[in-house]
């Protein structure tokens, strides 16, 4: 058996950047199927915010953000989401939630 697998089987853990926290730990024999959850909650409207999120390690729902703030709103500082789209793991994820209009308007402006 391996021991440091039997012991994290039995603790709950936020995985977050650089550092695990601990929720708890399930009681022998039981298991646990629901908890607490944890989600990045900056505000989608800012491009520093969400440069920052990236750069930290945090996960951004892109398409929630589409919906929250892109679709009604063009994304106006080309430099800014230069910064964010070099920064993400996978730039792919973001394009895809820009609409065409504004990716032209973003390239005019560069």
């Amino acid at each position: 058996i391996n021991l440091a697998a039997a012991w994290a089987k039995r603790r709950q853990f936020v995985d977050q950047v650089n550092f695990p926290f601990e929720l708890g730990e399930e009681s022998a024999g039981s298991q646990s199927s629901v908890g607490p959850t944890f989600s990045w909650s900056g505000d989608p409207s800012s491009l520093r915010d969400l440069v920052d999120a990236v750069k930290r390690g945090h996960s951004v729902d892109w398409s929630d953000v589409h919906r929250k703030v892109w679709a009604v709103e063009h994304i106006k500082d080309s430099d800014l989401f230069a910064q964010l789209l070099s920064s993400c793991r996978n730039p792919g994820m973001i394009l895809q939630q820009v609409l065409p209009g504004n990716l032209c308007s973003l390239l005019r402006l560069s």
